[in-house]
């Protein structure tokens, strides 16, 4: 491609990578507390343990919240050297945290039975994370273009996939449990919805690149002081740039929120855009 931005020359593997593993931190919620509620005659012991469950399921949704937003900065506005132990102090952090939940008295045992399968999740995660860093390291090599790295990058995905996905029918059990017994309401999260209005407007991308999407559909994507100007749509999750110069590129964003996200490049290559 002659005008639009590169897939991945220069790009250093640690950097772009450890963009996949914060945004494993932004997507890690798997389950999102919609409210308690309900006025029931309950017990002194129901009540006592219901009080219990409402509070460690608030803990567990601000410890979660508290790592979305640590992976966000950390991405977007943190030293790049040094991420990848950056990052995995971050899953040290929320694995000590969760821990302490499991020490509270009265917490309902559905409960700590989803925490436990939270923490297991999340020590895979970081298992996974650092064997990814080592694995690369171990190759000495200094960009994406390597397919030994893309490979390494391509098996770790899969596994963080994997790991985000495998306790959910658990989960929903546990939700419908405590729903009966305590008139509380667990639900999974929705999908993050891409939509033109969320695009608008200015972007980093990879920390060192500007993009700016208008609303009347052109672009213009500044790379080393040059501007690279052309139109730009949108299909369901996919952002297809048409260069002035004829060149073209498509960006398929993967997770995100309206401040940040992650996305492939045509040939694979992974990209964080930043608010």
């Amino acid at each position: 491609m002659a005008g639009g931005p590169p897939g991945s020359s220069g790009n250093h593997p640690l950097k772009n990578i450890a963009i996949g593993v914060a945004t494993t931190v932004l997507a890690s919620s798997i389950v999102y507390f919609l409210g308690f509620h309900g006025d029931h005659a309950d017990t002194e012991e129901v009540r006592v343990r219901k009080e219990a469950t409402v509070e460690a399921w608030s803990s567990l949704m601000f410890y979660e919240k508290q790592f979305g937003e640590a992976g966000t900065r950390m991405v977007c506005k943190g030293d790049t050297t040094g991420m990848a132990d950056d990052v995995l102090n971050e899953y040290d952090k929320i694995i000590k945290n969760i821990s302490n939940i499991e020490k509270v008295d009265h917490v309902d045992n559905r409960l700590l039975s989803l925490i436990d399968r939270r923490l297991a999740t999340l020590s895979d995660k970081r298992k996974a994370t650092s064997d990814y860093y080592r694995n690369v390291e171990a190759l000495g090599s200094g960009t994406t273009e390597d397919p030994k790295v893309m490979a390494e990058y391509q098996k770790f995905i899969s596994k963080i996939n994997t790991l985000d996905t495998q306790d959910t029918s658990f989960i929903n059990g546990v939700s419908t449990e405590l729903n009966k017994k305590y008139s509380v309401k667990f639900n999974l999260p929705g999908p993050f919805i891409v939509t033109p209005e969320i695009l608008y407007g200015d972007w980093t991308v990879d920390r060192n690149k500007f993009l700016n999407l208008k609303k009347d559909n052109t672009f213009s994507f500044e790379m080393e002081s040059k501007n690279y100007p052309g139109k730009w749509t949108l299909d369901y999750l996919t952002i297809h740039f048409n260069f002035d110069d004829g060149s073209s590129i498509d960006y398929t964003i993967n997770s995100g929120n309206p401040g940040f996200m992650l996305a492939n490049d045509t040939n694979g290559n992974p990209h964080f855009l930043c608010r």
